[in-house]
């Protein structure tokens, strides 16, 4: 009876075990996986030797860039060397060999020779990936006693092919009615002569002005000792040295940076705005670099339109226009009117306020009325009238302007 009951539990445990194998099983496999080891044979062996270490390192490479390490394997045995293609690990790693390069691809065998050699290439994509990299292509041989197996690796850190740094420019709270400016490096870690043409461009050339220029060799110095601190102190990130990087030695040294500062200038809106500011390089893989800019113009009063152009104006008749000016946390706003001295004789303005108050009660409005006064001198005429108040959150408000006065 013992033994029947010890035969049922033992069929309940192999039951139970093969549905948990199975489970294990890989669930990929297109196909017969290549033989990880040659049979042995009776005859003469022989002896697979490497002209340098299976590890490469290349250190840094760019985003989307293709490189290749190639390998002398000689024979120096008395039978026929073998090695059998058994594995890497994805689509960006590929294996070619011989001076012709045809491709070996997974199972395929190369045979040596005694006394022979044979170029062995691992080539590999860096494709899209930033940051630690590596990949290998491994192989199987019948030199039983020194290298039944080898694999050939290559390693190293993927870096952007440009970097910015930031990568993008936020002004969190951008006064309306002032000028902002914040200022970005841009280099490249694998091409350090790296060139960028002087004209970046926004779509919003007045109101979002970028510039670029080449740092000196002062900034140079500078930003190369800020980089190799922020290596040695932190993580590595884009541009950095691989892991096992000595940090005694210094980094490969930019010596072609670049500065891009963007200036908000006055009249942008109230509110959330963004921007692409686009710069063309030397680069082969980026030969275009955009950067994002994007913030919150702030401000208690905010002028309707926000930049005034009167064309065409006829001197003898004169023309006058109204800006309106809508003023937040303030019950009651005086304004005084500057005009510049190139707008002398050319405009006048005066403020008043409107009657009525805005439905919401959140913001009062008054009228700003330019006036190009009748004999005023021909030309084009360019200036900010300054609106100086008695907010306490904003002692002046400025209006771009620009004048065309025909005459008549």
């Amino acid at each position: 009876m013992i033994r029947w009951i010890i035969l049922a539990v033992l069929i309940v445990v192999v039951a139970a075990a093969i549905p948990l194998a199975v489970s294990y099983l890989p669930a990929d496999v297109a196909g017969p996986v290549p033989s990880s080891r040659f049979e042995e044979d009776s005859g003469p062996p022989p002896s697979l030797v490497f002209d340098d270490e299976t590890t490469h390192d290349f250190g840094l490479m760019s985003e989307q860039d293709r490189g290749t390490r190639t390998w002398t394997l000689r024979n120096e045995g008395e039978g026929t060397l073998q090695l059998r293609f058994i594995e890497k690990p994805c689509t960006c790693t590929g294996v070619t060999v011989g001076e012709e390069q045809e491709s070996l691809t997974e199972g395929g065998t190369l045979e040596i020779e005694p006394g022979e050699q044979a170029e062995l290439t691992v080539a590999w994509e860096t494709r899209d990936k930033i940051g630690e990299f590596s990949t290998y292509a491994r192989f199987s041989t019948n030199d039983y006693e020194h290298h039944p197996a080898v694999s050939f690796m290559v390693k190293g850190v993927i870096t952007p092919a440009v970097v910015v740094d930031p990568s993008r420019l936020d002004f969190p709270a951008a006064p309306s009615d002032e000028e902002r400016s914040l200022s970005a490096y841009i280099f490249s870690p694998t091409s350090p002569e790296l060139g960028i043409e002087s004209n970046p461009v926004s779509s919003r050339p007045d109101l979002v002005v970028a510039e670029v220029r080449p740092l000196t060799d002062e900034e140079l110095d500078a930003f190369n000792q800020a980089r190799l601190e922020a290596v040695v102190g932190h993580s590595h990130g884009p541009g950095s040295p691989p892991s096992d990087h000595n940090h005694d030695e210094e980094l490969p040294r930019v010596t072609a940076g670049h500065l891009l500062t963007v200036t908000l200038k006055p009249g942008l809106p109230l509110g959330r705005f963004s921007d692409l500011i686009t710069l063309k390089t030397d680069h082969p893989i980026r030969p275009v670099v955009e950067v994002p800019v994007s913030g919150q113009i702030v401000g208690p009063i905010a002028a309707m339109p926000e930049r005034l152009y009167l064309p065409g104006v006829d001197r003898t008749k004169g023309r006058t226009v109204t800006v309106m000016l809508n003023v937040r946390n303030h019950d009651t706003t005086n304004f005084t009117v500057q005009v510049p001295d190139s707008l002398q004789g050319i405009v006048e303005g005066t403020v008043e306020p409107v009657s009525e108050v805005n439905a919401s009660e959140q913001f009062r409005q008054y009228r700003l009325q330019v006036s190009v006064p009748q004999g005023a001198k021909t030309g084009i005429h360019k200036g900010v009238l300054i609106l100086e108040t008695d907010h306490p959150q904003a002692e002046e408000v400025k209006v771009p302007v620009e004048v065309l006065v025909r005459g008549g």
